[in-house]
């Protein structure tokens, strides 16, 4: 097991789609640093005695998974299920049609197979939606002053309710690591919805989007459930991934629904490659 696992991630991490995916999402963090830069030159570190007392200069209400109201941040957020598909999320279809899945589960079973490879997509998908953003925070580090947020700042979008918020507002570097941390899991927990269509699709490209079309049907249901509900809690994994957050997203919720996404992703993912879709 301990083999099959280290070949997968060797190939989710030493192929292009990995590159690329990376490359797709350090761009568009990119411009949120230039952005930044734009303000920090605009307005600068002392311009504004009350700006800098206030936290409205603040690294930790700028960075581009807190700032909810930059284009970069909903370029990123819009795109990131296919992003983190990418990498690795295509490679059981594409080894399923190539013929490469014989020659493998000739030497290996097909439930270790399938766990070094879900093992292998969770991980690859994961580093290529938390390395840009993490790699954005810690530019944006050199621009913007590392000022604690104040509750009272009306551009601060982690209002009372949200994850972590408590955290926010003492201790912004951890409440940012952690998630960097989270941002790992959405994108992990994403990416493996791939295996849901299992070998069927002729072409890579429908399993790579089939995670952004889930994601847009659920974002969808969630919408038409709140519009009912009259419920404040932010119910879409699409929007889930940002730490900004116009509804309250909760630990609770979020660890709920990434565990939801996995259970699925497992379960169905198993049927198709160990019980379903046999030699």
């Amino acid at each position: 097991m301990r083999n099959a696992i280290r070949v997968e991630l060797y190939k989710s991490f030493y192929n292009r789609w990995f590159c690329v995916a990376v490359l797709i999402g350090i761009v568009l963090c990119f411009f949120n640093i230039i952005e930044n830069i734009q303000l920090m030159d605009n307005y600068g570190y002392f311009a504004n005695e009350i700006d800098c007392n206030y936290g409205s200069l603040s690294l930790f209400v700028h960075w581009l998974s807190i700032n909810g109201t930059s284009l970069s941040f909903r370029l990123l957020y819009f795109v990131w299920p296919i992003l983190v598909s990418m990498p690795f999320g295509w490679s059981y279809c594409q080894e399923r049609r190539s013929g490469v899945y014989n020659q493998i589960v000739s030497r290996w079973d097909r439930m270790t197979y399938f766990i070094s490879k879900y093992i292998a997509v969770f991980v690859s998908g994961g580093v290529a939606l938390a390395l840009p953003v993490f790699l954005n925070l810690m530019i944006n580090a050199l621009i913007c002053p590392a000022l604690t947020p104040n509750v009272n700042d009306y551009l601060s979008m982690v209002y009372d309710g949200n994850f972590l918020s408590q955290l926010y507002y003492t201790v912004p570097w951890l409440y940012s690591l952690i998630w960097c941390g989270m941002e790992f899991l959405w994108g992990g927990a994403v990416a493996c919805l791939c295996f849901i269509v299992g070998a069927k699709p002729r072409l890579q490209v429908i399993t790579i989007l089939t995670p952004f079309v889930l994601l847009i049907v659920l974002d969808t249901i969630c919408a038409i459930l709140l519009s009912f509900w009259h419920c404040n809690l932010s119910l879409s994994p699409l929007n889930l991934a940002a730490a900004a957050s116009a509804n309250q997203n909760p630990e609770w919720l979020l660890f709920l629904e990434i565990g939801i996404l996995i259970a699925v992703s497992f379960t169905v993912g198993r049927w198709q490659v160990v019980k379903h879709e046999l030699v």
